[in-house]
């Protein structure tokens, strides 16, 4: 009797644990598409007063009420350009010269020189790796000749654009 016990006790461990081995699998697939993030939020700047008598040069203070935000997730380095492209030139009779820097970056460039735009990008903001610039100050500078600019109000559009660093 006892052999008969073991063998069927022997029958049930090995059915259970066989039937534990044989676990039913599968496989599923999933793929992740992670686009590329190149966001750049430029807000506008203020109002640069020139006001000096005919004939002198004139410098208004500078204007640094514009923000720069920029996040990118490329592989390389990115830079940002500024400039002032043909239609974003005010009309009238100025010899108005306009700067622009960004806290952080490339330092002082000129976008408008005696009331000529410069006619390529200008990059206001070097190798830029992977990650974001958050909230960084715009300063706008203007400076003319007095009796080379007519009075009147003078609005110029700057675009901002980013590129891969060159």
């Amino acid at each position: 009797m006892r052999k008969l016990w073991v063998g069927l006790l022997v029958g049930v461990m090995t059915f259970a644990i066989g039937g534990i081995a044989k676990a039913a699998t599968d496989t599923s697939t999933v793929q992740v598409t992670v686009a590329a993030i190149d966001a750049l939020v430029v807000t506008d700047g203020g109002t640069i007063t020139l006001d000096e008598v005919a004939g002198n040069n004139i410098t208004g203070d500078p204007d640094t009420t514009a923000r720069l935000s920029y996040t990118h997730n490329f592989a390389t380095n990115r830079m940002i350009t500024a400039e002032v492209l043909a239609g974003g030139m005010p009309a009238g009779t100025q010899d108005i010269t306009l700067t622009v820097a960004v806290a952080g970056g490339a330092g002082t460039v000129t976008l408008v020189s005696g009331g000529t735009r410069y006619g390529s990008p200008q990059a206001v903001w070097n190798n830029i790796p992977r990650g974001a610039i958050s909230d960084a100050t715009v300063t706008y500078g203007a400076s003319a000749t007095a009796s080379g600019t007519e009075a009147g109000s003078y609005t110029f559009t700057v675009t901002f654009t980013s590129t891969d660093q060159t």
